[in-house]
């Protein structure tokens, strides 16, 4: 089962956004996404079941869908906040809960849910709210207690959580609109929640009995029936039609039921599905988004966002993520392109493309993505029969399966070098590749790739020699996995596996740039935000070359604006400074600054944050160190801390925690040398110096 979105949320929060908002942030659930017209414009309502999908609100006039095909107004600011956090909690749900695992990550779960229920119930943020101060909204002793309630879970749900069956769960499954909606589905049972008491249970019993017997198309399969007691963490349920006799008092539960629907019938109209489940493609293939360049004629390449595997490079990250779903559901062969005309006389259009056959999408919707109807248009011709030309491998695809783990290519290249060149000894190997790199960089994502494989192979107790056998003497694939494995010939960014991306220096910059933000007393990241939104390229995205000279001074003016305004705030001052110096080395990290435009007022920027009277704002004093130290660190990989190092550490107070900062000095460039990022290592050594 996919994760569908918070519906009644949505509908809350529609007060303070402009129509057909909860529609759209629907429809970024992967649940939703394959929607065709006139339901998808309308997806907020639409509740999926066993047999299609049900109109939870069905009084809203689909004619009015059509209208909303054109591009939607630009967004408000709170509308702009709103979507992000909804984006940032269908993002958090993705990552850190698995459809029948309790577990892992209760709290923050619980803190979004109870942030969506408020929402529900008509507790609207403030209209100049941002992301972090509606999401601390949430007092903590509501977060502790429903995490008390979810860790008495597994116990009472046992392998209901692991059942069988397409439909596992389903939340508020509607059997009447409007009228009668239940708690969950859990399988064939229908489950109400209840926090114990007799009178509300007894009610709740009555109204499972009367939920499925309304149930007249067999939607959702109701076969069983219960009451979860979440205090003491208890369920009890029933066969529906045992738990009817028991309720009817010795009445015949058919006759009941035929009475009951009979009445039901001429007053309300029950559920029905209004599309069918096969009116959208079935997923036949896992896709992930990554990062990568698009090709620009006559220029550099572009930033961009790739679906893998079969699917678009997308100029932004937003669009690349709804398109997930459609090219999942791609039969095989086919990919989906996005197009745009480069020199702006195309509009930006989708094509369904395998071989010479192009299928194009002229009409989009108000999220960018093609109503697409390209399966209905293909035709086959006989041909003459043609030789299959072997695919070329570039690394990630699959190679086998041993083992009871995936191998890709990669695997095999460089299992095959480390046998037949290296006797099997992966350090070996490992030294080779870092003997005399003539690229760094490419040595490093070897390296990141080498020990993602050795732990790979080390939790599997097999070698080298066990996994590539006889194919270390093979001499076509032995001198091919030379040429990837030592040379790099032919390696493109996007045929790096996911420990050639995710390499030890960038997990570092991410860490420095970002991952202590939450540990201050005020969060830099609002300040960032604004930063960002103030610099006229984006600092995230990949790519250097940007002339600083013409494009970094609105950057250092919105700084000064800021650090102005909160300037007699000394937890907000020193989250507005910290914002900068990751928005000054992002930009270095983009921008190419011959003319040392970037480094002044970096180092000006510097100086000041180090003036700030960080003591006064009640930071951890060992956070904050570790967290200056390392941005510190890659500042000065730019000449941003050049002749200045005393200076920025005198104005700290440094000498004052000389005894705390000894062993975290040690500490954070022995993790360095691990990591094989010396440099690092150096500057860090040359600031403690300097105290």
């Amino acid at each position: 089962m996919q994760q569908v979105p918070p519906y009644r949320a949505l509908r809350g929060l529609q007060a303070v956004v402009r129509d057909g908002w909860a529609d759209r942030m629907a429809r970024r659930y992967a649940s939703h996404a394959q929607l065709v017209p006139p339901f998808r414009e309308k997806a907020a309502d639409l509740r999926p079941t066993t047999h299609g999908w049900v109109d939870d609100l069905r009084e809203r006039d689909l004619r009015k869908a059509f209208a909303a095909l054109s591009s939607p107004p630009k967004p408000g600011p709170v509308e702009a906040v709103l979507s992000e956090l909804i984006d940032r909690v269908r993002r958090y749900f993705a990552a850190h809960s698995t459809v029948g695992v309790v577990g892992g990550a209760e709290t923050g779960l619980a803190r979004l849910c109870l942030m969506l229920a408020r929402f529900e119930a008509g507790v609207l943020p403030e209209p100049d709210a941002t992301v972090e101060q509606i999401h601390r909204s949430v007092p903590e002793d509501e977060v502790r207690e429903l995490v008390g309630l979810v860790r008495k879970l597994p116990r009472a749900l046992g392998d209901r959580l692991d059942g069988p069956g397409a439909m596992r769960g389903v939340a508020e499954p509607v059997f009447v609109h409007g009228l009668a909606e239940g708690d969950l589905m859990i399988g064939d049972t229908l489950v109400a929640v209840s926090l114990g008491d007799a009178a509300e249970v007894a009610r709740r019993l009555r109204h499972l009995v009367a939920h499925a017997w309304l149930d007249t198309g067999d939607l959702y399969g109701v076969r069983a029936a219960g009451v979860y007691l979440a205090d003491p963490g208890a369920l009890v349920t029933w066969p529906v039609a045992d738990l009817a006799a028991r309720l009817l008092s010795g009445a015949d539960p058919d006759a009941a039921r035929a009475e009951f629907r009979a009445l039901a019938e001429r007053e309300i109209a029950a559920a029905r599905p209004v599309a069918r489940p096969d009116a959208t493609p079935r997923h036949r293939r896992h896709c992930a988004v990554v990062e990568t360049t698009m090709p620009a004629p006559g220029g550099r390449p572009r930033p961009g966002w790739s679906v893998r595997p079969n699917g678009p490079t997308c100029p932004s990250r937003d669009l690349a993520e709804l398109a997930v779903p459609f090219c999942a559901g791609l039969p095989d062969g086919w990919r989906l392109d996005y197009s745009e005309g480069p020199y702006g006389n195309t509009a930006p259009h989708w094509e369904a493309v395998k071989g010479g056959q192009k299928y194009r999408s002229s009409r989009a919707d108000a999220d960018g993505l093609a109503l697409v109807h390209f399966f209905a248009t293909e035709h086959k011709t006989p041909s003459a029969p043609v030789k299959t030309k072997k695919p070329t491998v570039y690394g990630p695809e699959a190679w086998k399966t041993a083992f009871g783990a995936e191998w890709t290519y990669w695997d095999l290249w460089f299992g095959v070098v480390c046998v037949a060149d290296h006797n099997g000894d992966w350090d070996e190997l490992d030294a080779s590749l870092y003997a005399k790199p003539a690229n760094r960089n490419f040595a490093e994502r070897m390296w990141s790739h080498l020990v993602d494989l050795k732990e790979r192979l080390a939790a599997t107790g097999k070698t080298a020699a066990d996994l590539v056998g006889g194919l270390a003497a093979d001499r076509k694939t032995l001198a091919k996995a030379r040429s990837k494995v030592k040379q790099g010939t032919g390696v493109r960014s996007k045929d790096h596996s996911p420990a050639m991306r995710d390499t030890p220096s960038h997990r570092h910059l991410l860490r420095t740039h970002f991952g202590s933000w939450d540990l201050y007393p005020v969060s830099p990241r609002p300040f960032y935000q604004r930063l960002s939104g103030a610099t006229p390229f984006d600092l995230e995205a990949p790519g250097w070359g940007i002339s600083a000279l013409e494009n970094i001074r609105p950057l250092f003016d919105a700084l000064n604006e800021l650090e102005a305004e909160h300037a007699d705030d000394p937890p907000v001052l020193l989250a507005v400074r910290r914002a900068g110096l990751t928005a000054a080395s992002l930009a270095f990290h983009r921008c190419d600054d011959s003319y040392g435009a970037l480094g002044d007022d970096a180092s000006a920027a510097m100086l000041r944050f180090t003036r700030t009277d960080w003591r006064a704002t009640g930071i951890d004093a060992t956070v904050f160190w570790r967290d200056v130290l390392e941005v510190f660190a890659v500042l000065a990989n730019f000449g941003a801390t050049y002749k200045n190092e005393s200076e920025l550490m005198a104005n700290l107070g440094a000498d004052r925690d000389r005894a705390l900062l000894d062993p975290l000095v040690k500490d954070l460039r022995a993790s360095y040398a691990a990591d094989r990022l010396d440099w690092f290592a150096k500057e860090l050594g040359q600031f403690w110096d300097s105290v």
